[in-house]
């Protein structure tokens, strides 16, 4: 079946680029900085979490249209401080600046990212479809060296719909000028990435790294980006 793909689609934070480990980076530079382990008491590792967790559910708010990207970049910052009863408000949009200018300038990837990528690359026309802001999305894929890899590079601020949304997955298809039947779709968002291209007749490559359970029928389902090598 894999023969039948000319354009395979990836989303880019948490499926190549490693959200994770950067931003854990990032906050703890950050944090040292300014010197917050002086001025609260916390332990990194739960601060860290909190972080991703904050985050999960403000870009959530951000894709149902409930908050703007403005929003989004502030007051995730300031829920996670004031968790740790942190009220320096100042202080606080200070770091939730910088975070966004330094974060996207870090270049760890998911393991076997880009020598999946080099792979893919000899075969088949390879893009980016991401809910992430054009503006650092670009700055990711370029510090991560990755961007000539891809052709096209497709963000919802470009596109005018979000994913899961029938409307990015048909933009995206124009933009690269395929049918359905020829593209695949990579992601680790069941929900969003998944489900979003299956409903747009797309086959999918679900990345679930951590085996979460779920009852969707999908075209490929992997844990490591290690075993596409086997399937394309």
């Amino acid at each position: 079946m894999s023969k039948l793909y000319q354009h395979v689609f990836f989303d880019l934070d948490h499926t190549l680029w490693d959200f994770d480990n950067n931003s854990k980076q990032t906050l703890s530079e950050l944090l040292l900085q300014h010197g917050i382990d002086t001025k609260i008491e916390l332990n990194f590792e739960v601060f860290h979490n909190k972080f991703l967790e904050i985050n999960s559910t403000y870009w959530e708010l951000f894709r149902m249209g409930h908050i703007s990207k403005e929003t989004l970049r502030k007051e995730r910052f300031a829920k996670l401080f004031n968790t740790f009863n942190f009220f320096d408000d100042k202080l606080i949009t200070i770091i939730a600046s910088e975070y966004v200018l330094h974060g996207p300038q870090k270049s760890g990837l998911v393991y076997y990212a880009k020598e999946l990528l080099i792979y893919l690359e000899k075969n088949y026309s390879l893009h980016i479809i991401t809910n992430g802001f054009t503006d650092v999305q670009y700055v990711k894929l370029h510090c991560s060296g990755i961007y000539s890899l891809f052709k096209e590079i497709i963000t919802s601020e470009i596109a005018g719909f979000k994913k899961p949304s029938l409307g990015i997955f048909e933009y995206a298809l124009k933009r690269v000028n395929a049918s359905a039947e020829n593209c695949l779709m990579i992601g680790d968002e069941l929900h969003v990435d998944i489900i979003g291209a299956k409903k747009s007749g797309i086959d999918q490559v679900y990345f679930n790294p951590k085996c979460a359970f779920h009852s969707e029928k999908v075209t490929y389902e992997v844990k490591s980006l290690k075993e596409l090598f086997d399937i394309l």
